[in-house]
């Protein structure tokens, strides 16, 4: 692509995403934000595809906070795949009260015919809290949940 759109980019993004491709995603995605830097969309799409890219995974913590500073939390960054993402580096990062909110958001974000991603951040988000010893109920009740939407 010499150009075009941030919409076909974010297109042709999800489709190296869906098909495991996220250097190909990571690297049109760079070139993309080059030429459209104000474009928050693009940049939650280049925080996710970095992350899932082991080439830069370790330094995608810095992406996910540009994105959001860029979209603000009703922008592109309120997106689920985002929010969990993102949640995760933090969580990689030892930050787990700045994870857990993220999570939270997440969970409320996925549409309902998503049941497996929205169970995936139930357990992640229950898991935080059991390991802290915190919010036993609350972590039992998300399980359970979790469970309801999809059963192992």
């Amino acid at each position: 692509i010499r150009g075009g759109d941030p919409s076909e980019f974010l297109a042709l993004a999800d489709e190296f995403l869906d098909a495991d491709q996220p250097k190909q995603a990571r690297l049109l995605l760079e070139k993309a934000i080059f030429f459209n830097q104000s474009d928050a969309s693009l940049a939650v799409k280049l925080a996710v595809a970095s992350r899932r890219d082991p080439e830069t995974r370790e330094r995608s913590s810095l992406l996910f906070r540009e994105a959001e500073n860029l979209s603000g939390t009703e922008g592109p960054a309120g997106d689920p795949i985002f929010l969990q993402e993102f949640a995760e580096v933090l969580l990689e990062a030892a930050q787990p009260p700045a994870a857990e909110p993220r999570l939270g958001a997440a969970i409320r974000a996925f549409p309902a015919e998503q049941k497996k991603e929205t169970a995936a951040a139930m357990r992640r988000l229950a898991g935080i809290w059991k390991e802290q010893n915190r919010n036993a109920e609350a972590a039992d009740s998300l399980l359970q949940r979790a469970d309801s939407l999809d059963p192992r």
